[in-house]
């Protein structure tokens, strides 16, 4: 199956590891707490536990979500991995796909057959350099697919 990395921006990136150094920090204290060093003392065991595990388990679904989220072909399906959540989708369901340059946004159309007459999406987040192939391979898994490409402005030099 062919994947595509789902991009993130720079900004997203650098506050999910802000946020993450945080997290790591408060498990440790609370540990360290836990542990009684020095003059940390845990007044409250349940409390520190309870961070320990859930910080733990935010720090987990994080990682999860920048290092494995992804876009993949197989051979009669587009599926979309988001942390622990996977969404497969049919290539028969599939009716357009739509990418503005300027912007980078693009969303796939598609069908749900539970709802037929509901017209659902999916964004996707690909680098811009990426683009093409996944244009060029959405085009193979499913070739009467409607693409619209709304290129970006010329830019204009004074």
């Amino acid at each position: 199956m062919k994947k595509y990395k789902q991009a993130f921006s720079k900004s997203a990136v650098v506050v999910y590891c802000v946020m993450n150094l945080f997290v790591f920090g408060a498990i440790v204290f609370s540990a360290l707490k836990l542990a009684g060093v020095g003059k940390l003392v845990s007044y409250f065991p349940f409390v520190d536990i309870t961070t320990i595990v859930i910080f733990s388990f935010f720090l987990t679904f994080a990682g999860f979500l920048l290092f494995y989220a992804s876009y993949g072909f197989g051979e009669r399906t587009f599926v979309v991995r988001r942390a622990f959540f996977k969404q497969v989708i049919d290539r028969d369901a599939i009716t357009r796909f739509i990418y503005d340059e300027a912007s980078g946004a693009a969303a796939l159309y598609f069908v749900n057959p539970l709802t037929p007459e509901a017209l659902h999406y999916v964004a996707v987040n690909v680098r811009k350099k990426d683009m093409d192939d996944f244009i060029a391979d959405l085009r193979a898994l499913k070739s009467d697919i409607v693409i619209e490409v709304n290129p970006a402005p010329p830019s204009v030099e004074g």
